[in-house]
């Protein structure tokens, strides 16, 4: 089952796009890095249902200094 949050997906993509970019990452690391965002956010989706995920990614953890 894959990602159906389109908001979520165009975030993580454009994030792998940017370390592609800025670090001039081999195409493996970039595919390898994708598979794991994919692998963590079903994760969380299985853990915590369908939640907004890029609303929660905004949101300061509690007792964290950014």
């Amino acid at each position: 089952m894959g990602i159906d949050d389109e908001t979520a997906v165009d975030e993580l993509e454009s994030y792998v796009r940017t370390l592609e970019r800025c670090r001039n990452l081999a195409e493996s690391t970039v595919t390898t890095k994708r598979s794991r965002l994919a692998t963590y956010t079903r994760f969380y989706r299985d853990i915590h249902g369908r939640v907004n995920l890029v609303d929660r990614l905004g949101e300061p953890t509690p007792g964290r200094r950014d």
